[in-house]
C-alpha cells in the first residue's frame, strides 16, 4: 500500500508479519512541535521518521540521543527528554536542579558540574555552571551496570583522583564515591541495555531490534521491550492537549509551562475493492529536546491485510480530538490546509513555511535574527570558559533579547472572551450564543436629545491613560478587522458612529464638566536613545482618540510635552516608543537614516583570518596574566577592544558548539596556544611548578600558588589538560609528575 499525506505531518509505512503468519502494515506518523509558553505550535520544519535510533554523536557506543520511530507497538507511552540544564537566569551555580512534570509523571534530577575526591578523600568541586548535559554518559553506572556508559566510581586519573557524576537523585548527600549507585536520566534507554534487553526473555539472541520487521515477529514477545524511557517516565497515555511542565530545563525561564495544541493525525485506509476503513493511531511518545526548545509526538497503528499484494492508500489527514481542554492555535497556513481525504490522483504531501507569516514573535522563532551589539570595552572573562560541561557565560550585549510571547491586551473583565484562533476542521464556537438571541440594549445616556434614533451601545470611555492599538499589530490579524477583542457574544459597535450633541450645555448627572478647558494628562516617559537591539517590533500605538467631554487642548510643544509611552500591560517596549512617534521628514540636506547591520553583515565583518584561535588564545591568556596592560596589549595586536570582544564570542561559541557533539578539537587548539603564551611570558612550567598547582589545587588554595608563580588564576583548569596532554604522549614526562607530585604532598 501506499501513503499519502494530506497534512505536514511526515508518514510511513513498514510491512511485517508475525511467526503465526498474520501480515500486518504499519502506520506511523509523527508530529513536530515548537515550545512556547501556554500553547506551543506546529514546526515549519518536522522532524523526520527515524528507522533506526541515532546516538549521541553517531557513535555506536554512545548512548540514545532519539529512538526509532518503526518499532511495531509499546505496551506505555514514553515520555524522554534530551538536552541540556539551565541555570536560572543564567547565573552560574554549583548545581542544576531539574524537573520534568507530564500526566502523572514527576521527576527532578540534580545537575552538577565536574566533581571530583582527590587521593586524600577531599571532595574537590569544579568551576560553576550555566549549561550541563542530561547525557547517561555523565550518570553513575559503567561496564556491568545498568547504565553501560556511566561514570565508575572505582576509576582513577593519573593523578589518584576519582570523578563524580554529574547526573545524581535530588537531595543525596555524597562523602565518598561510591554514594552514587543509581544512574539517573531523563533520556531514551538503549535496547542492548540490561533494562530492556532482559525483557527480550528466550529471543534475547535471535532477535534483531534494527530489523525486527525482516523476520516473523514472536507473538509471545514482551511489548514493553519496545518501550525506551526509564519505568519512572512512562504513561497509559498522552493527551493531544497535554500539559508539560520544565524546571530548569529552558534557558530563559526558571519554570516553563506549555500545553500541546490539540491536534491528531486521522488515517483512512481505502482499500481496492472501493472500502473506506478509518483506522485510530495511538500517541505512544512523546520526545523532548530542551537544547532545540522543541518536542515530537508519534503515533503508529497495524493495520491487517490478508496478502502481501494487496494494494491501496492509506491517506493521513489532520484533525482535532473531540472534545478538547483546548483550541489549537494555528498558523494561517495551516488554516487553509484542505482536511478532506476526497483527494485527487495527483495529490502530493503538502509542505508549507509558517514561520515565513506574521505572527507574535516567540525567542524561539527564526524569522527575526538578533544582531548582537559591538561590545565597547568588554571582554570575555577567560575563568568562564574551562570545560565541555560549562556553557561560556556571555555578556547581556551578545544575548539575543526577545519577548517570550505577545498575546492580545484585554481587561481581567472581559479575558475570558477572548476567543482562540479557530481550526479549519471545527468553525462553530462551542459558547456562542444563539442566533435568536438578542443583542443587549445600550443604556440610555442623559445627553442624547429625546427625538434622536437610538445609537448602537457605545464603546466603554477610554481613560486618558491608556492609549488605543494601532490595528496593525501583527496579533490583530487573527481577530479581524475592528483591531479590537472582540467578544463572542456582544457585538463591536461601528467606529462610524455619531452622537447628536445635547442642544444645552447640560452636564451629566454624575460627571461634571470643568469650568475651564482641561489640557490632557502629560504622561512621563524616560528618554530612549534608541531601540534597544533583538527585540521584535511588535506594531505602533496611536495616541487616545474619540468623543470627550472637554474641548481640546491647545498643542503642547514636542519638547516639553512627550507622545504618550505604549501601554500594553508588560509587553511594551522601546519600539514600539519608537514607532508611536511621528516619522520625520527627509528635509533638504538632511542624511538618510542609518540601517542596521544584519547577523551576516557582522559576522562577515569579523577578521575572522586575521585572528584565528591561536592568536585569540594567546591575546587572552596576555590579558588575563597582565589585566592592568590590556589597553596596550591590544593596541600591539592592532585590534579594537569591543572588537577583539566579538572575536573572543566568536571562537567561545564556536567551541560550545563543537564540544556539544563530543569534540574537542577546538578546545585544545586553544588551550595549547593558552598555555603557550603563558610560557612564553613567564618560562617554561616545569613538572615541580605542575605538582605545587596540583596539591595547591587538592587543598583547596590553587589561587596564591598561581599567583606566585605568575600564573593568572584562570588558567588552572587549561594548564591542567594541557598537561594532561603531554603526560599522555610522554611517558618519560609522566613520571617526572607522579614523582614531583608524591613529593609535594609529602612536604
Amino acid at each position: 500500500m501506499e501513503i499519502v499525506s494530506h497534512c505536514p505531518l511526515p508518514a510511513a509505512v513498514r510491512p511485517y508479519q508475525t511467526v503465526r503468519g498474520a501480515r500486518f502494515i504499519l502506520v506511523v506518523c509523527k508530529a513536530t512541535y515548537l515550545l512556547a509558553p501556554t500553547t506551543s505550535a506546529l514546526s515549519g520544519s518536522q522532524e523526520p521518521i527515524l528507522d533506526e535510533d541515532k546516538r549521541w554523536d553517531d557513535k555506536p557506543d554512545r548512548s540514545v540521543f532519539a529512538p526509532s520511530d518503526i518499532v511495531p507497538f509499546k505496551r506505555d507511552v514514553d515520555v524522554i527528554l534530551v538536552g541540556h540544564a539551565f541555570a536560572p537566569g543564567g547565573a552560574p551555580a554549583r548545581s542544576i536542579m531539574t524537573r520534568l512534570c507530564v500526566g502523572e509523571i514527576d521527576k527532578s534530577i540534580e545537575v552538577f558540574g565536574d566533581r571530583l575526591f582527590t587521593p586524600h578523600g577531599e571532595l574537590r568541586d569544579g568551576p560553576r555552571i550555566t549549561r550541563a548535559r542530561l547525557r547517561y554518559e555523565r550518570a553513575a553506572g559503567g561496564p556491568g551496570t545498568a547504565n553501560p556508559v556511566g561514570m565508575r566510581y572505582d576509576k582513577k586519573d593519573l593523578f589518584g583522583a576519582v570523578a563524580l557524576p554529574s547526573l545524581q537523585p535530588p537531595g543525596l548527600h555524597v562523602t565518598r564515591p561510591e554514594d552514587l549507585v543509581e544512574p539517573v536520566g531523563y533520556g531514551p534507554i538503549a535496547p542492548e541495555w540490561p533494562s530492556r534487553a532482559s525483557r527480550l526473555g528466550r529471543w534475547a539472541n535471535a532477535f534483531v531490534p534494527a530489523r525486527w520487521y525482516e523476520s516473523p515477529l514472536p507473538d509471545d514477545i514482551d511489548p514493553s521491550f519496545f518501550n525506551v524511557a526509564p519505568p519512572d517516565q512512562r504513561l497509559r497515555e498522552v493527551r493531544p492537549d497535554e500539559r508539560i511542565v520544565l524546571e530548569g530545563l529552558t534557558s530563559d525561564q526558571a519554570r516553563f509551562v506549555t500545553q500541546l495544541p490539540a491536534l491528531v493525525p486521522k488515517v483512512i485506509v481505502e482499500r481496492i475493492t472501493g472500502r473506506r476503513d478509518p483506522m485510530q493511531l495511538r500517541a505512544d511518545t512523546l520526545w523532548i529536546d530542551t537544547s532545540r526548545r522543541m518536542c515530537t509526538v508519534t503515533w503508529r497503528a497495524s493495520i491487517p491485510i490478508m496478502h502481501p499484494s494487496d494494494t491501496g492508500r492509506i491517506i493521513v489527514t489532520l484533525g482535532a480530538p473531540e472534545p478538547s481542554r483546548v483550541y489549537a492555535k494555528h498558523d494561517p497556513a495551516l488554516l487553509a490546509t484542505p482536511m478532506s481525504v476526497d483527494d485527487p490522483v495527483t495529490s502530493e504531501t503538502l509542505t508549507f513555511n509558517p514561520l515565513g507569516m506574521k505572527r507574535p514573535v516567540t525567542p524561539f522563532d527564526p524569522q527575526i535574527p538578533a544582531v548582537s551589539n559591538p561590545l565597547e570595552g568588554l571582554l570575555i572573562d577567560d575563568a568562564l570558559v574551562e570545560d565541555d560541561a560549562i556553557t561560556f557565560v556571555q555578556t547581556e550585549d551578545v544575548k539575543s533579547n526577545t519577548l517570550p510571547f505577545v498575546a492580545p491586551q484585554s481587561s481581567p473583565a472581559n479575558r475570558s472572551t477572548n476567543v482562540p484562533p479557530q481550526p479549519s476542521f471545527d468553525r462553530a464556537l462551542p459558547f456562542a450564543a444563539p442566533a435568536s438571541s438578542p443583542p443587549p440594549v445600550a443604556p440610555a445616556l442623559p445627553f442624547v436629545a429625546a427625538t434622536a434614533p437610538t445609537p448602537p451601545p457605545p464603546p466603554p470611555p477610554a481613560r486618558a491613560s491608556s492609549p488605543q492599538i494601532s490595528r496593525d499589530l501583527p496579533f490583530f490579524s487573527s481577530l479581524g478587522s475592528s483591531g479590537q477583542t472582540e467578544s463572542a457574544v456582544f457585538p463591536t459597535p461601528s467606529p462610524s458612529a455619531v452622537f447628536p450633541a445635547p442642544s444645552a450645555p447640560t452636564p451629566p448627572p454624575v460627571f461634571p464638566a470643568p469650568s475651564a478647558p482641561t489640557p490632557p494628562p502629560v504622561f512621563p516617559v524616560p528618554h530612549l536613545h534608541a531601540p534597544t537591539p533583538g527585540f521584535p517590533v511588535l506594531g505602533t500605538v496611536a495616541a487616545p482618540s474619540g468623543p470627550s467631554a472637554s474641548p481640546p487642548a491647545p498643542a503642547a510643544a514636542p519638547a516639553t510635552v512627550p507622545d504618550a509611552p505604549p501601554l500594553i500591560g508588560p509587553l511594551a517596549t522601546a519600539e514600539m516608543y519608537a514607532r508611536s512617534a511621528p516619522a520625520a521628514t527627509n528635509d533638504a540636506g538632511a542624511a538618510p537614516a542609518e540601517e542596521k547591520p544584519t547577523p551576516a553583515a557582522v559576522a562577515d565583518a569579523l577578521p575572522i583570518e586575521d585572528f584565528p584561535i591561536e592568536r585569540c588564545a594567546k591575546i587572552t591568556a596576555s590579558i588575563a596574566r597582565r589585566r592592568d596592560e590590556r589597553a596596550r596589549i591590544l593596541e600591539a595586536e592592532k585590534i579594537e577592544v569591543g572588537l577583539f570582544a566579538q572575536v573572543q564570542v566568536h571562537w567561545y561559541e564556536a567551541i560550545s558548539a563543537e564540544t556539544d557533539r563530543g569534540k574537542t578539537k577546538l578546545l585544545e587548539k586553544f588551550d595549547a596556544a593558552y598555555v603557550e603564551r603563558l610560557e612564553e611570558e613567564r618560562g617554561p612550567i616545569t613538572p615541580e611548578q605542575f605538582a605545587r598547582i596540583v596539591v595547591a589545587a587538592e587543598r583547596g588554595r590553587p589561587d596564591p600558588t598561581l599567583r606566585e608563580l605568575g600564573l593568572p588564576p584562570s588558567a588552572l583548569m587549561r594548564i591542567e589538560r594541557v598537561f594532561l596532554g603531554r603526560t599522555t604522549r610522554d611517558t618519560e614526562l609522566g613520571k617526572q609528575v607522579l614523582r614531583a607530585i608524591e613529593t609535594e604532598r609529602d612536604a
